[in-house]
């Protein structure tokens, strides 16, 4: 290396330095925060599997009330992203089908709900613009319903602590409460819990009280009541829900405590493996982008920024060798040196 190239190649790194803490920065301040949105292109199915307890409504229709106990089920959910969505909100619709597997087609059909809400991408929280709406029947209009707590995801960076979470049969929020951490596949989660005591739904049907096998002939109109039980797990850095089960019980009852209750369903689905292994996939996926983008990218950047940076001010201020002009300009050279001695002692001679 010349002396000449010194200064260029330290500016040049100097150069180099200021641009990776540059781009230390930027990702930090521009990239971390458009990861740290629910996607646009969300578009999953999960399914759940159990047994369940369920009211014949083919036998009831028939004059006959029977509940069929061990019933095989599945839980299928299909979640998309529909209009209006944009850089700060997101609308997600999920829809839901429970069907029981020893029934061919529409006879295995138990229920089906649609639920459509509007959330800020960042937080998970419902908008109230556009008000969020919940279909059960294809030939009826969905119904226009108000959502105030979480859905389908939590917040990024979730706390130790309880959050609302919006029921669909309640139509209401009421607090999931944090209860522990622990661990799924290899993945580090928080766990939450939510229980709902006995709620009326605000469903009726009145028949002979031998449909409900009680005595006597007079008609009984009965409440509909519903109550249940939801485990979550939840990878903090994405707010992602990895596995969920939930116990739930929904009855006719004179009260919410009838003895004489006639069950219409009762069930404890949990996901599948094959959905649990996927969603914790795609939760270690995205956390990784989100460390990255937080942590790991800029910290590295910056090092690497600064140790360039560092570099090229030594090269810079490192004090230049004497070239070969300044060595002539000190005093004559070894040769010349010679002849002016030579000369002075042919000089002495003469004289």
């Amino acid at each position: 290396m010349t002396t000449a190239t010194l200064p260029i190649k330290g500016l040049a790194l100097v150069g180099v330095g200021a641009f990776l803490a540059a781009s230390s920065a930027t990702m930090s301040l521009y990239m971390a925060p458009q990861l740290v949105k629910t996607p646009l292109d969300v578009d999953s199915a999960t399914v759940a599997t159990g047994t369940a307890t369920l009211l014949d409504t083919e036998a009831l229709v028939q004059g006959v009330s029977k509940v069929d106990r061990d019933v095989p089920i599945r839980v299928l959910q299909q979640v998309t992203v529909e209009e209006p969505s944009d850089s700060n909100k997101i609308t997600m619709q999920s829809a839901v089908l429970l069907q029981r597997d020893d029934r061919p087609g529409e006879r295995g059909t138990v229920n089906a709900t649609v639920d459509r809400f509007t959330a800020d991408r960042r937080t998970a929280m419902p908008m109230d613009d556009p008000i969020g709406s919940i279909q059960k029947y294809d030939d009826q209009p969905a119904d226009e319903v108000t959502h105030d707590g979480l859905s389908l995801k939590f917040p990024f960076d979730v706390e130790k602590r309880s959050y609302p979470y919006f029921d669909t049969t309640t139509r209401r929020s009421q607090d999931v409460q944090f209860d522990g951490e622990t661990n799924i596949n290899g993945l580090d989660v928080y766990r939450f819990v939510q229980d709902i005591a006995p709620f009326d739904t605000g469903g009726k049907l009145s028949l002979p009280a031998s449909y409900w096998g009680i005595d006597g002939d007079e008609e009984i109109l009965m409440h509909r009541f519903y109550k249940a039980r939801r485990e979550l797990l939840v990878e903090p850095t994405t707010g992602a829900i990895v596995f969920g089960k939930q116990a739930v019980h929904q009855y006719y009852g004179r009260t919410a405590n009838d003895p004489s209750a006639v069950t219409i369903v009762e069930m404890s689905p949990e996901l599948d493996a094959a959905t649990v292994d996927e969603q914790v996939q795609r939760a270690v996926e995205s956390k990784r982008l989100i460390d990255w983008a937080e942590t790991y990218g800029p910290v590295l950047l910056g090092l690497a920024g600064l140790s360039a940076f560092a570099l090229g001010v030594g090269v810079c201020c490192r004090p230049r060798p004497p070239g070969p002009s300044s060595l002539n300009s000190d005093g004559p050279a070894p040769g010349d040196r010679g002849d002016d001695m030579q000369q002075q002692a042919t000089e002495r001679t003469l004289s």
